[in-house]
């Protein structure tokens, strides 16, 4: 699986499908596709061979977008929670052998502190729905932007009273939603900053991601790009047997 965060998909277009092309990744994950300012892209021009390109709603208003492409073999359906009332999010479902299902979600919550605080309520939610035992193997990336949350060596938080109170609330999500977190280096570096762990990988169970790489940045983001090896069995076209490869998806957001 691949991760990425950036400032507009489409301005950093060609590099991504040239990563693609060069890694075979079997799940993309992406936020902040739309443009600070600019017009909303077109998902019909996101295409990329060989991929199913799900999308969150780019029409929301103050929303940075997010998408995931999954390999057409693995036939992943998009789907939503039953209350649409955090728009910065993606979904999908792919069967696996058996009763097993892996869902996968990408979510991008804002950087920016007052309009983060008023869809925390809504974001945790989300992360409550997508737990709620209808799936299996459950993996969500994105980037949280909650650098006051230090994950090491167990979660806990340090910064001002107004960013503490939303951090502590956002940690006491994750333990009640029983998820895992697996990132514990910097993803964000600008300049005389200090790096920050903003993009996180979550799951469902300690074991379920093999191994995490930290690659060079897509285009001028301030953001790392993560690649991360998750085994699920599941089955392909012509019933062969096949297992995703996170290391073979890609999270980055697309972030300068």
């Amino acid at each position: 699986m691949y991760t990425i965060t950036d400032n507009s998909l489409m301005s950093k277009y060609d590099e991504l499908c040239v990563c693609i092309s060069r890694e075979d990744y079997d799940v993309i994950l992406l936020t902040e596709i739309k443009p600070k300012h600019g017009e909303v892209p077109d998902p019909s021009v996101m295409q990329v061979k060989g991929y199913d390109l799900f999308t969150s709603d780019f029409k929301a208003m103050n929303t940075r977008g997010t998408c995931i492409y999954v390999k057409t073999s693995f036939k992943a359906k998009q789907v939503l929670p039953h209350a649409e009332t955090f728009h910065d999010s993606t979904w999908v479902e792919i069967q696996g052998q058996g009763n097993n299902n892996l869902r996968i979600g990408v979510i991008y919550r804002s950087g920016t502190p007052a309009l983060a605080l008023t869809r925390d309520e809504a974001l945790h939610e989300n992360l409550k729905w997508a737990t709620n035992g209808q799936a299996t193997h459950i993996l969500i990336a994105g980037d949280f932007n909650h650098p006051a949350v230090k994950w090491v060596p167990s979660p806990h938080v340090s910064g001002t009273e107004s960013t503490t109170n939303q951090a502590s609330k956002f940690v006491e999500c994750i333990r009640d939603t029983y998820l895992f977190q697996h990132v514990y280096e910097p993803t964000r570096y600008r300049k005389e900053q200090t790096p920050t762990v903003d993009d996180l990988v979550l799951s469902n169970e300690p074991e379920m991601v093999e191994t995490l790489e930290y690659h060079d940045p897509l285009g001028a983001s301030d953001h790392v790009r993560l690649a991360l090896r998750f085994n699920f069995n599941t089955h392909v076209e012509g019933e062969k047997r096949s297992t995703l490869n996170y290391d073979k998806a890609c999270f980055d957001s697309i972030k300068s």
